[in-house]
């Protein structure tokens, strides 16, 4: 994403190092903008975590219920802190097919 317009000064970072934390079961929100057919109106949904993978570094598994919550979106825990973003996790398996998980 780039601004229309260069920034007079510097963008500040988002220091991930105080980021929130979920556990099994927690509810996020995440923030989204709907298609061109509703005019990319800003949305919101409410995920549930269902697994919390620790190596190689944390991450986290939503359920696998619809909502409109893309690649890209933010995570904010209930009180507000950051989670994340929602990337796709990629991995190579033995058999030279790729599997995922989110």
């Amino acid at each position: 994403m780039r601004p229309k317009q260069k920034p007079s000064a510097p963008l500040p970072a988002i220091d991930l190092a105080h980021s929130g934390q979920a556990q099994v079961l927690d509810q996020v929100i995440t923030l989204n903008r709907l298609g061109k057919v509703a005019g990319r109106a800003h949305a919101a949904s409410v995920e549930r975590i269902s697994a919390v993978v620790q190596k190689p570094r944390i991450f986290y598994a939503v359920g696998g219920d619809a909502t409109v919550t893309t690649l890209g979106s933010p995570a904010f825990t209930l009180d507000g802190q950051l989670l994340g973003i929602f990337v796709m996790r990629t991995v190579k398996s033995s058999d030279g097919g790729a599997g995922f998980s989110a």
